[in-house]
């Protein structure tokens, strides 16, 4: 018996799955979005709000930009660096402040 022959008959399937990629890679950048423009007085509510959360260290629940798409993330602030304007969540994310979209309390 030639066990040869149950490699070439799977051997298309292998073929699909660079192809998958492709079609699925498409569809992800048919659905970034834009990321919306935030007023002075929106960004300013923004970052009073992290500060306060921070502060006295209560989880917050916001809504934050990345490569195209609107991300939900609740967490807990670990620390804040006002210069480079960057915030370490607990778990170890990193944002800067201008990715957040909208906080919700």
């Amino acid at each position: 018996m030639n066990s040869n022959r149950g490699m070439i008959k799977w051997q298309p399937f292998s073929a699909v799955v660079p192809g998958s990629y492709i079609v699925n890679k498409i569809i992800n950048n048919k659905r970034k979005i834009k990321k919306p423009e935030l007023s002075e007085e929106q960004l300013k509510e923004i970052e009073k709000l992290v500060l306060i959360s921070y502060s006295n260290k209560e989880p917050f629940h916001f809504c934050y930009f990345y490569n195209g798409q609107e991300l939900i993330k609740y967490g807990f602030i670990k620390d804040i660096n006002s210069v480079t304007k960057k915030i370490l969540l607990s778990d170890g994310t990193l944002l800067f402040f201008n990715q957040i979209v909208s906080i919700k309390t």
